[in-house]
This record gives structure tokens, sequence and C-alpha cells, in this order.
């Protein structure tokens, strides 16, 4: 089969009705780890948690996030899933990072002195610690003249760095302690309600101008109950500003765009039930009407004369699109 670039008119607005589906919370860890564990860190902060001063990240919170994430990645029966999930790649924004910290320091301990020069372990049996701990290694020595010296470490996993900077802060000789963070904006998953039954994850993309100021902001809100039922919720924000398809073939369409693709002695439809499909003659005469029953539909016009045509979708909200091809 030949593989076609299938562009998707999506528009802005709210789109009411939602779509339930039961789902599996089943899938690689490694797929969604670490934006399990982003969203659980988010959500520690978020809710003032006591694990705040934790360096762990709270297993059983990443477990939950995972878990939502998966089951709106397997839930291939939602059309706003094939686009955020299969047709946008959306994960959550780098922030906060979690492997990644800068710290100043003051060479005149003879401890940091050892640290700029790279000598390990340093002397310090708290510095060392911290480092063995959580598995620093420095990725790099900066020195900004006035400014200072600055080291940048990486670890050896996700951790809560906030607490590790606070551990950092308690040695003498640590003048700055911080985030080796990512700047501005992007898109994004954003977990806004968590409650004994469902999780509500918000799917936001980000385009234009990112990431120093995303002037296309789009948004999906998916419920997800402990049991991985999925629900598409919404969809709001701006109009997007990219086709959206993914194997090559297939396309990721919201619920309420219209798509229309000619394949091989079929016209492939993508719009929401109910909506129209008119052939028509290029002298404007109707060879076929079909109503559509489902959000994807290919129809069969093998049977119609060669020639050239005219393919019409209206949806019930008035949307058209047409497309123009030529059965030989």
């Amino acid at each position: 089969m030949g593989k076609y670039l299938l562009l998707v008119l999506l528009f802005a607005g709210n789109f009411a009705s939602a779509q339930t589906v039961q789902s599996s919370c089943n899938g690689p860890d490694s797929l969604y780890r670490d934006d399990a564990q982003r969203l659980a860190l988010r959500y520690t902060f978020h809710t003032h948690s006591s694990d705040t001063a934790n360096a762990a990240i709270n297993p059983a919170l990443t477990q939950r996030f995972r878990d939502a994430l998966m089951a709106v990645y397997n839930a291939a029966g939602l059309p706003a899933r094939d686009t955020v999930v299969a047709g946008l790649h959306i994960h959550t924004f780098p922030n906060p990072t979690m492997n990644g910290i800068d710290i100043q320091i003051d060479t005149s301990y003879a401890w940091a002195n050892n640290l700029f020069h790279q000598i390990l372990p340093t002397g310090n049996p708290t510095i060392d610690q911290i480092i063995q701990s959580y598995g620093l290694t420095i990725d790099d020595v900066q020195v900004f003249g006035s400014f200072g010296i600055f080291v940048v470490f990486t670890s050896d996993s996700n951790y809560n760095l906030l607490a590790v900077n606070q551990q950092l802060l308690s040695v003498p000789g640590v003048l700055v302690a911080e985030l080796n963070a990512w700047c501005c904006d992007g898109s994004d998953v954003l977990a806004e309600t968590v409650t004994n039954d469902y999780t509500t994850l918000t799917y936001k993309y980000g385009g234009g101008d990112c990431p120093a100021g995303c002037t296309v902001l789009r948004y999906w809100r998916f419920t997800v109950t402990t049991d991985c039922q999925v629900t598409f919720d919404t969809v709001y924000g701006s109009q997007l500003d990219v086709p959206v398809t993914f194997d090559g073939i297939h396309q990721a369409v919201e619920p309420n765009g219209v798509l229309i693709n000619y394949q091989s002695g079929n016209v492939v439809c993508v719009s929401p039930p109910g909506s129209r499909l008119d052939i028509l003659s290029v002298d404007g005469r109707l060879a076929k009407r079909v109503k559509l029953q489902s959000d994807r539909t290919q129809v069969d016009v093998s049977a119609l004369p060669d020639g050239v045509y005219v393919a019409s979708v209206t949806a019930l909200n008035g949307q058209t699109k047409r497309l123009k091809f030529s059965k030989r």
C-alpha cells in the first residue's frame, strides 16, 4: 500500500460529547517512567506533601501516574488519543529537572578545591556521601570570572533534587545549589485532578515560538479511572499549526476534525458520525451519497465509471472538506 500524507483540518473549540473506552494500564515501564516521576514530583510540591523533603520520588504516586499514562496510551479506540500519543508524541516538559544539579563552590575550602580539580573523594564526608548516594558524576566545571566557580553534576537516576540541594547547602563552601533546569515552555502533560477513583490528565501541545514563548497552545483532557477506563473529556485552545500523521498512512484526528482522501478505488473519510459524503461528477451530478456511521469510513467507489470526481464531506456542524480525484 502506498503511503500518503493525510492533512487533517483541526479546529479550535470544545468537543462536548465525552467518549469512553475500557483500556489497559499494562506496558513497558520505560515508556513513561520519566513522565510519571515528574508528574509525581510536581504533585508532591503542589500539595505541599511531607515528601518534598525526601530525595526519593514517591513510588506509589509514580505508579498511579504511570498507570494513567499507559491507559491513555493503550486507548486506541479514542481518536484524541491518536492525536496526542501517535501523532504529536506528547510527553511532560522537562521541568522540574530530576537528574541535573549545578553548585557554586568556594575553593578556599580544601574539599571544594579538590572538587574544582575533579579529585574524588573530595575529603568532605557529607559531600562525598551525597555524591555516592545519588550517583553524581561531574559533567563540567565552569569558571565565570567574578561570578564564581560552578560544578555541573548528573545523577544516576531521577530524584527530587530540591531535597538534594538542601543537603548540599548545609555544607560550608557550597554557595549555591540549583537545578540544571530547562527554560520556558513547550508541550507537556498536566495532572489536574487526583482522587481515590480517578486521575485527570491534560495533554498540552505547544507550537509557534517554543520554547521562548509558545504562540499555539492546544489541550486535550482525559479522565482515567483506577481500573484503567479512559474518558476523553474535551479539547480546547488554538488551532493546530501542523498536520498530524503517523505510520505514514494513518492519521490522528480530533473528534471535530474532517479528513478525506482517495486510495485505490476507495474514498476514505474521517469525520464525526452522521456526516454526509457526496460524490459528484465534474459537471455537478450526484453519483453517490453515503451517511457516515463511524469516525472512520472507507467508501467503495470502484463501480463508478472512470473519470474525474469531487468528493465532499459535510459534518453535522457544517464543516466541509472537498477532494478532487481521478478514478481510472
